[in-house]
C-alpha cells in the first residue's frame, strides 16, 4: 500500500550490484519495484497483484539525478503480474533479460523497452533480450520504441513470447537490427507493427488478429524507398493464418496463382517485371499487395478485403489491375508515381474508416488517437480512398465501380490520364482533386498539367455527370451536373446546381469574368474553390460569386480572387464559411453566415470534424481543432467586408491586414474575431461617421450622445465608445442595433440600425413601410437612413397607426436624411410617409396600410 514497495537506486558516486528479490507479493502500491543507478539484478519469482502503476519500472528515472540511471544485465524472470499501468518497463538500459513472466490486465504495455531523446546519458536500448513471456488482455503488448526515429535502440532479441488480446501485440519502433524470432501472436487488433530496419524475422506466428502484420516499409513513398533491397529480412517461415509471408526481390516472368502460390498469404514484389498475380486472396494484412519500383505487372481476378491497404504501388509503369474485388479495407488502391497503368472492371467498396473502427473498437481501451498515430503514420493520410492515384501519367482508369468509400477516386498531381465510365456512388466524397493544383513556380500561362486530363461525362458521381473543361467560354455548365471543374475558362455561368458528396463542389481554376450562382451545396470539404496558379493572376479576376447556399462541408468558398464579388451566398453549419484571399477590390457583401463550428461528436473521425480533412492538404484539421473550430469568414488581405450576418459561429471573423469591416452584424458568436498569434495586422472597422461600424452583440457601451465625436446630447444609434479589438484594431462607432441595407428600388437602399427584428420590407412609391418585434414590454429604436432621391419632403411616422415623434439627425445631408425614433415592443408595423397636407394624409396612411396589410397576408399565404 505504499508508493514503491522496493527501490534500489544508487547515486552519482555508486551503483549497486548484485541484489535479488524473489519470491515476495507486491499488492496495491502506486509501484512495485523500482532499479535506478544499479546492474546484474535478479527479480524472480514475484507476485504483483493491483498496483496502480508500474509493477517493474528499470531505469527509472529519479527527478533529482543528474547522472547515469540505467540499469543494466538485470533478469527479470518468471514473474505473475496482474493489473497496474505496466508489466516491466525498461527505460534507456542494456544487456537485460525479461523472461518467462506471466503478465496480465495492465491498462497500458505488458513489456515495454523505451528511449527518449531528453534523457542526459546515453539514450540506447541495446542487446536486451525479451523471451518466453506471456501477454494478456493489456493495451499494448510488447513495445520496442523510441521518441525519434533513429539511433536509440537496436540489436534485441524479441523470441519465443505469446501476445494475446491486446490492441497492439508487438511494435518496434526503433533504429533496428533486431532479431525476432519464434513468437505466437494472436487475437489482438494489430498482430505485429514493424517501423525498423534491418531486422531479422523468422517462424513468427501471426493468426486471428484483425491485421496481423504491418510492415511500415511496405507501403511507404517511392522517394523513401532503396530498390535495390529489402528493408528487413523477412523470410516465408513467417505465418499469417497459416500461410506464407513472400518478399520478391529482383525477379520477373512469374505467375502467381493458387497452383504455384497456394500458401501465400501476404505478397510484397520489388524491382520486378512481367509478374502476373491471378484468382487470389489476400487479407487481414496491413497491406494485401504491395509494388515498388516494378514494371509489366499485371493483377487479375484478385480479392484483397480487410486490410489497412489493398494494394499499394509506387515507381509503377506499364502494368494493369483488372476485374478485382478490394473491400473493407482502410485504403482500396493506390498508386503513387506511375506511367502506362490500366485500372479497370475493379469493385473498390466499403474501405472506410468506420468499418477500420468497428473491427478494432473492442480492443480500444484508451482513445482513438492511438489508432491515428498507428494508421495515419503508416499511410499519411486520415481518411480513406477507393482510388487513390498521385504523379501518374499518361494511365487509364475505366469501368471501375466506387462505393461507399470515404472518398471514392481522389486524385493529386495526375497528368494526362484517362477516365471513362467510373460509376462513384455512397461515398462519403465520391471525386475529388487534390495536393497543388499547379506545379511549383507555374507561370500560369499555360493549362496545369495536373488539371489536363481526359474525364468526360460518362464518369459520375450519384448518376450525375463529371463536367471536367478547359479552355472554354460564353458556355453554361450542365443543370444535370454532380461534380464541376472548370480549368482556364472566362465568361462561363455556374447556376442553380445542386452539388454534393465531393471533395469540391466546384473546383475553379484559373477562372475569371464568370457567374456562379443559386447553387446548392452540401456535404463536401469545399462547397466552392477558385484559385489561380500565381498571386495576382488576371485569370481570378471580375467574377461574382451570388445567391449560394453552402451547407454541411469543410469550408463554404474558399477563393483566391481579384476584382470580384462574393454576396449574397447561405453558409451554414460548415467548419468555415468562408476563406477569401483577395489580390484586389474583393467585396464580401450581405451573406447570411451561420453556424459554421463544431459537428456533433459522432461526426468526427479519429479526433477531427470529417469535413476538416477536406482542408487536410493544407494542414487545415490540426488548425481547427487547436482553434475549437468553427469561422465564419476567413479574409486574408484587402477585400471590403459589409452588410453580412454572421452569427452563432465559434468565431465570427479571422482576418490579416488591410480589410475594410463595417456595417456587419455580429451576433452571439462565441468570439467575434479569432485572435491570431501574430495579430490581426491593421484594419479598418467602421466607415466613419455618421455611417458608422459594425453591430456586436456583446457591445456594452451607452448610446446617449450623437455626433462625429459622441459629445452632443441624444441618441444616434451609435455607440459613444469604440468597441476594441485590440491595440490596433477598433471599431470606432461600433452599432447599437442591427445593421439592414434594404432595397427600395432597383437602384435606392434604405439603410436601418435597429434593436428590434425588422421584417416584410414595403416601398410603394411614396411610403416605408415594415414591421419591428421585440421583447415584450422593452423599448425599441430605429435609426434609418432615407434616400431624399426616394422620399425628399418632411415625413410623418406611424407606429401601429399612432404618430411618433422622431429626431432628424445632424448628420442629415442634400443626398440622405438620417430619422431616429423609439416605441414600445411587441410586434408593430411602421409606416414613413412624406408630409402631406392634413385632408390628404388619413385617407393615404388607410391606403397604405391595407396595401401592406394584404402584402403580408399575400406572403404568409404563399
Amino acid at each position: 500500500n505504499g508508493g514503491f514497495g522496493v527501490v534500489i537506486m544508487g547515486n552519482s558516486t555508486k551503483r549497486y550490484l548484485g541484489n535479488v528479490v524473489v519470491g515476495n507479493a507486491f499488492r496495491n502500491n502506486v509501484d512495485a519495484i523500482g532499479l535506478s543507478t544499479c546492474d546484474r539484478n535478479v527479480v524472480a519469482n514475484n507476485t504483483f497483484e493491483g498496483n496502480g502503476g508500474f509493477n517493474v519500472i528499470v531505469g527509472w528515472v529519479n527527478p533529482f539525478a543528474t547522472w547515469d540511471v540505467t540499469s543494466n544485465n538485470n533478469t527479470i524472470t518468471r514473474n505473475n503480474m496482474t493489473e497496474g499501468i505496466s508489466g516491466v518497463l525498461i527505460l534507456y538500459s542494456h544487456h537485460n533479460i525479461v523472461s518467462e513472466n506471466n503478465i496480465i490486465n495492465t491498462t497500458d504495455q505488458g513489456i515495454t523497452f523505451l528511449s527518449k531523446s531528453y534523457y542526459a546519458g546515453p539514450p540506447i536500448v541495446t542487446n536486451n533480450s525479451i523471451c518466453n513471456n506471456v501477454i494478456v488482455n493489456c493495451t499494448f503488448g510488447l513495445i520496442m520504441s523510441s521518441e525519434s526515429y533513429r539511433g536509440l535502440g537496436s540489436l534485441n532479441n524479441v523470441s519465443g513470447n505469446i501476445v494475446r488480446n491486446t490492441e497492439l501485440g508487438v511494435y518496434i519502433y526503433d533504429s533496428g537490427n533486431n532479431t525476432i524470432t519464434n513468437n505466437d501472436i494472436m487475437d489482438n487488433a494489430f498482430g505485429m507493427y514493424l517501423d525498423s530496419e534491418n531486422n531479422l524475422l523468422r517462424l513468427n506466428k501471426m493468426h486471428s488478429n484483425v491485421y496481423n502484420f504491418v510492415n511500415y516499409w511496405d507501403v511507404l513513398p517511392f522517394s523513401r524507398m532503396q530498390d535495390s533491397q529489402l528493408i528487413n529480412d523477412i523470410d516465408a517461415t513467417n505465418l499469417i493464418n497459416g500461410k506464407r509471408l513472400y518478399y520478391l526481390l529482383n525477379q520477373s516472368d512469374l505467375n502467381i496463382n493458387p497452383s504455384t502460390y497456394p500458401d501465400a498469404g501476404y505478397l510484397v514484389v520489388r524491382n520486378c517485371t512481367n509478374i502476373k498475380i491471378e484468382n487470389m486472396s489476400f487479407s487481414n494484412n496491413g497491406v494485401g499487395l504491395a509494388f515498388h519500383g516494378c514494371s509489366n505487372i499485371t493483377i487479375a481476378n484478385v480479392t484483397v478485403n480487410d486490410n489497412l491497404v489493398g494494394i499499394s504501388a509506387t515507381d509503377l509503369t506499364d502494368s494493369e489491375v483488372r476485374n478485382s474485388v478490394f473491400q473493407r479495407n482502410l485504403h482500396g488502391c493506390q498508386v503513387i508515381d506511375g506511367e502506362n497503368i490500366t485500372i479497370s472492371n475493379n469493385v473498390i467498396l466499403n474501405n472506410t474508416i468506420h468499418q477500420l473502427l468497428s473491427k478494432v473498437s473492442s480492443y480500444l481501451v484508451l482513445t482513438q488517437r492511438s489508432m491515428l498515430e498507428l494508421t495515419v503514420s503508416y499511410m499519411n493520410r486520415p481518411i480513406s480512398n477507393g482510388i487513390y492515384l498521385e504523379l501518374i501519367r499518361n494511365s487509364t482508369i475505366i469501368d471501375n465501380l466506387v462505393s461507399q468509400n470515404e472518398i471514392g477516386i481522389y486524385l493529386v498531381h495526375v497528368s494526362y490520364n484517362v477516365f471513362k465510365n467510373n460509376t462513384m456512388t455512397n461515398n462519403t466524397y465520391n471525386f475529388g482533386v487534390g495536393g497543388h493544383l499547379w506545379p511549383l513556380f507555374w507561370d500560369g500561362l499555360q493549362t496545369s498539367p495536373y488539371l489536363t486530363n481526359d474525364v468526360d461525362t460518362s464518369n459520375t458521381v450519384d448518376g450525375k455527370p463529371i463536367y471536367w473543361w478547359i479552355n472554354r467560354q460564353y458556355e453554361q455548365v450542365p443543370s444535370d451536373a454532380g461534380y464541376v471543374i472548370l480549368v482556364n475558362c472566362t465568361k462561363m455561368m455556374m447556376k442553380n446546381l445542386v452539388l454534393q458528396n465531393n471533395f469540391h463542389g466546384a473546383l475553379l481554376a484559373g477562372v475569371s469574368d464568370s457567374l456562379i450562382s443559386n447553387n446548392t451545396i452540401r456535404n463536401t470539404g469545399i462547397g466552392i474553390f477558385i484559385g489561380g496558379s500565381y498571386f495576382g493572376d488576371r485569370k481570378l479576376a471580375d467574377n461574382l460569386v451570388s445567391g449560394n447556399n453552402v451547407t454541411k462541408s469543410g469550408v463554404g468558398i474558399r477563393a483566391n480572387i481579384l476584382d470580384s464579388m462574393v454576396s449574397n451566398n447561405i453558409l451554414k453549419n460548415n467548419l468555415a464559411g468562408m476563406d477569401i484571399y483577395s489580390f484586389g477590390n474583393v467585396t464580401i457583401a450581405k451573406n447570411l453566415v451561420v453556424n459554421n463550428t463544431n459537428p456533433p461528436l459522432d461526426e468526427w473521425v479519429f479526433g477531427y470534424p470529417f469535413h476538416a480533412y477536406g482542408w487536410g492538404h493544407w494542414g487545415w484539421p490540426e488548425w481547427f481543432v487547436y482553434y475549437k473550430n468553427g469561422v465564419g469568414i476567413i479574409s486574408r488581405v484587402n477585400s471590403t467586408i459589409r452588410d453580412n450576418m454572421i452569427r452563432d459561429n465559434y468565431y465570427g471573423i479571422y482576418v490579416w491586414g488591410g480589410n475594410k469591416i463595417y456595417h456587419n452584424n455580429f451576433i452571439n458568436n462565441n468570439e467575434h474575431v479569432l485572435p491570431w498569434e501574430r495579430g490581426l495586422g491593421n484594419n479598418i472597422w467602421d466607415n466613419g461617421y455618421p455611417n458608422g461600424g459594425n453591430y456586436w452583440s456583446n457591445y456594452n457601451g451607452t448610446d446617449l450622445y450623437k455626433g462625429p465625436n459622441q459629445d452632443q446630447p441624444g441618441s444616434d444609434g451609435i455607440g459613444d465608445t469604440p468597441q476594441i479589438i485590440d491595440e490596433n484594431n477598433r471599431d470606432n462607432f461600433p452599432l447599437t442595433g442591427m445593421f439592414s441595407n434594404l432595397n427600395a428600388t432597383s437602384e435606392q437602399q434604405v439603410q436601418v440600425i435597429c434593436n428590434s427584428t425588422l421584417s416584410d420590407f414595403q416601398f410603394n412609391g411614396t411610403a416605408i413601410c415594415f414591421n419591428v418585434t421585440g421583447a415584450e414590454g422593452t423599448t425599441g429604436f430605429c435609426r434609418i437612413c432615407i434616400p431624399r432621391a426616394l422620399i425628399s419632403n418632411a415625413y410623418r411616422i406611424f407606429v401601429n397607426g399612432t404618430e411618433v415623434s422622431y429626431s432628424l439627425l445632424p448628420c442629415s445631408n442634400n443626398t440622405h436624411n438620417y430619422l431616429y425614433f423609439t416605441y414600445e415592443h411587441s410586434t408593430q408595423e411602421v409606416v414613413i410617409i412624406t408630409e402631406l397636407p392634413s385632408t390628404l394624409v388619413l385617407p393615404l396612411f388607410t391606403s397604405i396600410t391595407l396595401i401592406a396589410t394584404i402584402l403580408i397576408k399575400k406572403k404568409e399565404k404563399q
